[in-house]
C-alpha cells in the first residue's frame, strides 16, 4: 500500500518537519510516493524564493545540505536541490559525492535509535 496525502497536496512543511518525515519514512516502500511529494515541495519552495533570499536563509541552506546527504533521496534530486541554492551542476555533483563518503552534515540519517536518544534527552535535568 502506497501512502499519499489526500488530494496530492501537502501542508507547507518547515525544515524540521521535512527532515523528521524523511527520516521516519526511510526506505520503506509504502512511503516512496509521499517522499517524492515532500522533496518536490522543497524544490518548488526554492523555485518560488529569490536566489538572494535563499542564500541568506540558514534554514534553506541547512535543509539543502541535509537533503543532499539524505540516503533516501535520488542523487539527481539531491543535485537539483543544491542547484536551487546556487551551486552549478558540477559543484552539486561534487558535494553529493563528498556527502556520500562522509554520510551526514547535520542529520545522522542511519544507525541511530531515536527512542533511546529521546529518552536520554528527557532524563537530563537542564535547569538543576
Amino acid at each position: 500500500m502506497v501512502k499519499t496525502v489526500k488530494g496530492n497536496t501537502l501542508p507547507q512543511l518547515n525544515a524540521i518537519a521535512v527532515i523528521t518525515l524523511l527520516y521516519y519514512m526511510g526506505l520503506k516502500k509504502e512511503f516512496v510516493q509521499l517522499q517524492q511529494q515532500i522533496v518536490n515541495q522543497v524544490i518548488n519552495r526554492y523555485q518560488s524564493m529569490s536566489p538572494e533570499r535563499i542564500k541568506i536563509s540558514a534554514e534553506q541552506v541547512i535543509l539543502a545540505l541535509d537533503l543532499a546527504a539524505c540516503p533516501f533521496i535520488q542523487r539527481s534530486k539531491q543535485v537539483k536541490i543544491l542547484q536551487k541554492i546556487g551551486l552549478s551542476r558540477p559543484e552539486g555533483e561534487k558535494v553529493v559525492a563528498y556527502l556520500q563518503k562522509h554520510k551526514y552534515i547535520y542529520t545522522k540519517w542511519t544507525g541511530i535509535n531515536v527512542t533511546k536518544e529521546l529518552n536520554a534527552k528527557i532524563s537530563q535535568e537542564v535547569y538543576s
